[in-house]
């Protein structure tokens, strides 16, 4: 009796164990999903690859798109993204200020973009980041078009006053189609 509490307990410690790390292994597959879709910049060949993707793992991918939108993205990466944008804005001042390169843009819209403050420009990059990565987790949320995505989608749409109601009304077209 001892010897089969024993098999049993060591089996059903496996089976969780195995359980476990099942689950561990699809929560990475589904975070590495996420990442993928939110920070990339694909071409529509590849678009097409992760929507594919997207919508295989409609079930588990689902929380973290919604997680995605109502939180947006961490502290760390709105630094470092902004940061990234705040040299790119940088060198691009350089730049014009060396006229180093033909930009194509008129002398007035150079001027404006030499004279532009770095520091003020920071905190509407930073607003733009948040917004892309929510809108980019919307976007997702749109082409699971399942019945879950579906509901959240319509419960958003009740809410007039949310900034993203013109991409809501998007989304429901494309899925109409």
């Amino acid at each position: 009796m001892y010897l089969y509490k024993i098999k049993y307990s060591v089996s059903v410690l496996v089976i969780l164990l195995l359980g476990y790390t099942s689950q561990s292994q699809d929560n990475k597959i589904v975070q590495e999903l996420f990442i993928n879709w939110q920070t990339s910049n694909c071409g529509i060949g590849e678009e097409k690859q992760l929507i594919k993707k997207l919508r295989v793992n409609a079930d588990f991918i689902l929380p973290a798109l919604i997680r995605g939108f109502e939180e947006g993205p961490s502290v760390d990466y709105i630094k470092e993204a902004t940061e990234t944008e705040v040299k790119r804005l940088r060198l691009n001042q350089e730049i014009i200020a060396k006229q180093s390169l033909k930009t194509g843009l008129s002398q007035e819209n150079l001027k404006i973009a030499s004279e532009l403050n770095v520091d003020q420009e920071r905190e509407r990059i930073q607003k733009g980041i948040e917004k892309g990565w929510k809108t980019r987790a919307l976007t997702g949320i749109g082409y699971l078009n399942t019945e879950g995505s579906k509901a959240y989608i319509q419960e958003l749409l009740k809410n007039e006053k949310n900034e993203f109601i013109p991409l809501i009304k998007s989304v429901l077209r494309r899925n109409k189609k």
